[in-house]
Order: C-alpha cells, then structure tokens, then sequence
C-alpha cells in the first residue's frame, strides 16, 4: 500500500495522464515500479496510463497503439502475481478485456473481484472497489444482451454501496 511511499508521485503521474501527457507519466512510474517494487499501485496506475495512451494518444502508430495496450495489461497482470487479493487490479484487468471486446473474459475477473468484495476484502475502499466491480460487471452483462443478469448485478453492489449512483441511475447503464 501506499501510506509509506511518496504518493506525490503517483498524484504527479495521474495528473500528468489526465492533461494526456502520457510519456512523462510513464517515466515517473517506471522510476516510481524501480525504486518501490514491491508497491502494486504503481504498477496499476501504469497499466492505467498505457491503457490510455493506447485508446488516446491519435499520434501512435499502430504498433505503439498494440505495445501500449499490450503493457497495460502486463502492468495489471503483474501487480495480481505480486498482490492477487487486489480487487483494484482484478477490475482493472476485467476492464482491459472489457475494452477489447472480450466480455467472458473480462467477467471472470469482475467475478474473483466480487467474492473478494463479498468477503468484506477491499484494497482501498470497499464501497468505491464495489461501485466500480459491479457496475464494470454489469455494463458486460449488458454488451453480452444479459440485461437481467446486469440488473441483478446491480441490486447486489447496491447491498455493498447502496449510495452508489452508478448502480442506481438507469441512465448511467450500457445497454446494446
């Protein structure tokens, strides 16, 4: 976790990403990887900015589009061998293969980030990791035409985060 380590940096690096200035996010975080290795936030925040690199920087090749889409999901892989319990990196995953169109895939690792979550296991927050797994796991529910099971899935996060807007606003949902 992050409560010894510099978070300036990785606040620094997600700055640095939001404003779409991927390269110099990405140097502060393979600095960030190297000196505190065993810290899976930098790692995820790294999948995350590749991953946005990938789908938002309209200067990349195709080959640099693939290569940064590739790392990202080498970034959420590793950060799962170090910390498999991280329900971040288990959502993260499932959204990588949700944004590939791979659905099956992406709910199998919306599911393990579940029974964590279920469990009361959270790496942050339970109630935000729960908002963001089940609302994930619902919108690939809907991309597969499983609107029921969508619905389900929402009235069940709702028990974990009954605030959450995200599982209660019916104009927030993805239906295809």
């Amino acid at each position: 976790m992050t409560n010894e380590l510099p978070n300036h940096l990785l606040q620094q690096a997600r700055s640095l990403a939001l404003e779409h200035r991927y390269d110099e996010a990405l140097r502060i975080l393979e600095g960030f990887v190297v000196a505190y290795p065993g810290a899976v936030d930098g790692l995820i925040l790294m999948g995350g900015v590749n991953g946005m690199r990938a789908s938002g920087d309209g200067n990349l090749s195709p080959e640099d589009r693939d290569a940064a889409n590739q790392r990202a999901r080498q970034c959420f892989e590793e950060a799962l061998e170090r910390e498999p319990t991280c329900v971040w990196a288990l959502t993260d995953l499932g959204d990588w293969h949700s944004f590939q169109g791979h659905y099956e895939d992406a709910l199998r690792f919306y599911d393990r980030a579940i029974a964590l979550l279920e469990k009361g296991t959270s790496w942050r927050s339970l109630k935000d990791e729960a908002e963001e797994a089940y609302w994930a796991r619902a919108a690939a529910l809907d991309h597969l035409g499983r609107c029921g099971e969508a619905e389900e899935c929402r009235k069940r996060g709702r028990t974990l985060n009954p605030d959450s807007v995200l599982l209660g606003e019916p104009r927030l949902r993805l239906h295809r």
